[in-house]
């Protein structure tokens, strides 16, 4: 299954990965790495994780708080946000139009 990023959660991964990299050296490589896995884990189940509101669905990352927000349209994932969940919740979803 095809996985796109909106530019929003694509800008969100890069500003996580130097986030970390500015507190331990390597550890948004480590941020990006369990971004991977999770994206994996969608990509061969997606129905499996939470479902949400607007027709999302959130997977969990390992060793880190954050989580996909994603949606299944035409059967591809589309990542919408990944989220910390100290952020505002649903601050991603003016992305879904």
């Amino acid at each position: 299954m095809q996985v796109a990023y909106h530019p929003a959660a694509a800008q969100e991964v890069i500003e996580e990965v130097l986030f970390y990299d500015k507190r331990v050296a390597g550890l948004g490589e480590e941020f990006r790495k369990a971004v991977d896995v999770a994206v994996q884990r969608v990509r061969a189940n997606p129905l499996r994780f939470a479902s949400g509101s607007h027709g999302t669905r959130r997977c969990p990352m390992a060793r880190f708080p954050h989580r996909l927000v994603y949606r299944i349209e035409n059967e591809a994932v589309r990542v919408y946000a990944v989220a910390h969940p100290k952020r505002e919740p649903g601050y991603w979803s003016k992305r879904l139009q």
